[in-house]
């Protein structure tokens, strides 16, 4: 259910698929070649840090192709348990890959300090995933006459919920965003929105949004937690509806909310800021001809250090530039970036 509140109402009323699309159609092509692939590895390390997962160079490329996957995808292999188990298998330890949908139970929860563990979703038992991912198919499959941001939010959302694998659920519940609005059309083919940013920015807004689902269950189900920390469901069936028949309002608003974010501060600052270190890059090459490996270290730095380089560094990494050359280029640094920190 999505209620048809005054805030969802009013920001589907804005066009930000069309503002997105003028955007990266505006945009020198070989400067938005860079930005695609600097933005598959900005959502893919967000979505990563979201779930505090550290991710290795090979988690990464892999994560970075299924993205790049997005636009080539039909609406039906969508939610395909097959498809989505190859997903999982893709972006989680391989000790950890799965074979299809988990058929033990499993719950969202952290460790705390003295060792006890804090509940924060009961998931679905494993004999309801069968339904669940195919009433989830079946919405899908029939709702091409709801405005995709809608969309996209309940099959996002409704996977999370039904947290159909015992690890990997949340990265790829913001990978389906991505999927069902590119299948959509919502953007042009390639185009990854940073959707992961805003919500790694304002972690707590993303945390309220799943709470409103996932305390209604919680208060209407019994369980146990054994000593090896599996959670045991003694009492489940109260809880059916709140999983079967989620209000998904607080979602859609909070989706669309997340677009209009990245749409009118997170892309056209991610454009900016390659523009900038683009010409600052040039500016530097007027000074000296760096091979691309140093060029990349230099910039790497200047940003670190707010356009300042630091003698260690300069002796260590760069002796062979005269002092002259290293004023000019935090000059041409600071004319793109800003002034230099002060020391």
């Amino acid at each position: 259910m999505v209620r048809r509140t005054p805030p969802i109402e009013e920001k589907l009323g804005q066009d930000w698929a069309k503002k997105a699309r003028d955007l990266t159609r505006n945009t020198d092509a070989r400067l938005w070649a860079r930005a695609v692939s600097y933005l598959y590895r900005k959502e893919t390390k967000a979505s990563f840090a979201i779930e505090h997962e550290e991710i290795t160079p090979a988690r990464e490329e892999r994560f970075v192709a299924a993205l790049a996957n997005s636009s080539t995808l039909d609406s039906q292999s969508l939610l395909a348990e097959d498809r989505l188990t190859e997903l999982q298998n893709l972006i989680v330890d391989p000790r950890y890959a799965e074979k299809g949908f988990r058929e033990e139970q499993n719950y969202v929860g952290q460790s705390l300090p003295n060792y006890r563990k804090k509940v924060h979703y009961v998931c679905p038992p494993s004999l309801l995933l069968p339904t669940l991912m195919a009433g989830l198919r079946t919405f899908r499959n029939r709702s091409a006459a709801v405005p995709p941001a809608v969309r996209a939010a309940i099959v996002s959302f409704g996977f999370v919920y039904m947290h159909p694998f015992c690890d990997g659920n949340g990265r790829i519940h913001r990978l389906l965003l991505h999927e069902s609005l590119s299948i959509d059309g919502y953007t042009d083919p390639g185009v990854v929105l940073p959707l992961s940013a805003p919500m790694l920015r304002d972690s707590s807004a993303y945390d309220r949004v799943l709470e409103t689902v996932s305390k209604v269950v919680n208060e209407r189900v019994r369980y146990r937690l054994e000593n090896d920390g599996h959670l045991v469901l003694e009492e489940w069936r109260a809880a059916e509806g709140a999983w079967r028949y989620p209000d998904f309002t607080p979602h859609v608003e909070y989706v669309l909310d997340v677009i209009e974010a990245v749409v009118t501060q997170d892309l056209p600052e991610e454009l900016d800021f390659l523009r900038k270190a683009d010409d600052a890059v040039a500016a530097i090459q007027q000074i000296v001809d760096l091979p691309d490996r140093k060029m990349n270290l230099l910039l790497s730095l200047l940003m670190q250090t707010q356009g300042r380089l630091s003698s260690h560094k300069r002796t260590g990494l760069f002796a062979e530039l005269t002092d002259a050359e290293i004023v000019r280029i935090e000059g041409a640094f600071a004319d793109h970036f800003g002034p230099p920190a002060a020391v």
